[in-house]
């Protein structure tokens, strides 16, 4: 008798069950959410697969309320099913929306255990509902959730923009010192469907209304020190008389950031691999040495231009602020960071180094 009572006292453990589970065919997958509107006034776009005559097609649903969690207990009693956003794949939000406070629109995301915070997060620039779903037959197809995501993996990789999830938003929301950068998503007129725009800068948790080109979001990768798996840029140079385009790509490269008073100086080395040079071989000693010193001038008048509009802007990408936090207190403690950002006196030097001219040479 004890032994069955130990027995039974030993599987009570495994009779638990799982206390969030939850059936699939009782539920209303959503792949893809659209957030616009403001604080009081949230309009949240659903989209999500239905499988009809072998095929599967997105359905769209759009409600309002208060709140982002308010529009999405309204949405319930317009579909036949209960909706889901645990296998929620892309998050995109207006620039308008975005402007204001971002955590009131995503709050709701963090709370719930069940959320999947590997989401891709992007701004877009217009009309919602063109996000939502695609007729382009020469476009991308039905699947939209899954375009969107590789173009943001594909904008990240070649250094054009950031690619950032639910989580990652997150940390840089309530980090000190480093301001969140997101993907701007534009419809492109000849190609009728999603592309880069460029990139969003924050101040906070609000977006600035700044976008930078994708050559600055190159440029911002650089000085970052956080380059995607490829970063080719395309300059203007004068060899032997001659002017002519040259193609780099960038390999690898150091940073060095000191800091006195309200002086900030950033260095820079970078190694680089030419990609195209029409104008002929490169491997004179002296062809090269021009070919460094003119690129170098003009990667440095990048990295200033890019100061300055960071600057105007307030906003801190860079993450100057954390190495600030860390080693120079009485600065950090001068005033909110954003404010002391604009007003330092911040100037960047980058030198390139020719490592490799291709298999031509």
């Amino acid at each position: 008798m004890k032994k069955l009572m130990i027995c039974l006292v030993l599987c009570i453990p495994f009779l638990a069950g799982c206390w969030d589970n939850l059936s699939f065919r009782d539920l209303q997958v959503v792949t893809l959410i659209g957030i616009e509107g403001e604080k009081g006034n949230v309009t949240i776009h659903f989209s999500f697969p239905s499988q009809t005559d072998d095929q599967i097609e997105y359905l769209i649903a759009k409600a309002q309320g208060y709140s982002f969690a308010d529009a999405k207990n309204e949405i319930n009693v317009r579909t036949s099913e209960v909706i889901d956003i645990s296998q929620l794949e892309v998050l995109l939000i207006s620039e308008e929306t975005a402007e204001s406070n971002l955590i009131e629109y995503m709050d709701n995301l963090y709370r719930t255990p069940r959320n999947r915070l590997s989401s891709k997060v992007a701004l877009i620039r217009g009309d919602m509902e063109s996000f939502m779903t695609q007729t382009n037959p020469q476009g991308i197809g039905k699947n939209v959730p899954d375009f969107i995501t590789h173009l943001l993996q594909t904008s990240d990789d070649y250094s054009m923009s950031t690619s950032h999830d639910i989580q990652k938003v997150g940390t840089l929301l309530f980090s000190e010192g480093k301001d969140l950068a997101l993907p701007v998503l534009q419809i492109g007129e000849e190609s009728g469907h999603p592309e880069i725009a460029g990139t969003a800068l924050f101040k906070g948790k609000s977006a600035t209304g700044t976008v930078l080109t994708t050559s600055q979001s190159k440029i911002m990768s650089i000085m970052e020190h956080n380059p995607g798996k490829f970063l080719r840029g395309t300059y203007e140079v004068e060899v032997d008389g001659k002017k002519d385009l040259i193609t780099i790509e960038y390999v690898s490269g150091k940073k060095d950031w000191k800091i006195e008073g309200d002086k900030v100086r950033m260095s820079y080395d970078i190694d680089v691999e030419i990609e195209e040079f029409p104008i002929g071989p490169v491997l004179e000693k002296n062809r090269i040495e021009i070919l460094e010193k003119q690129l170098s001038e003009q990667v440095t008048a990048n990295m200033q231009d890019l100061l300055s509009v960071l600057q105007e802007a307030g906003s801190d990408p860079l993450g100057l602020g954390r190495t600030v936090r860390a080693f120079h207190p009485d600065l950090w403690k001068r005033g909110d960071w954003n404010e002391t950002f604009s007003e330092l006196d911040i100037k960047a030097d980058a030198k390139i180094k020719i490592r490799r001219t291709g298999i031509l040479n």
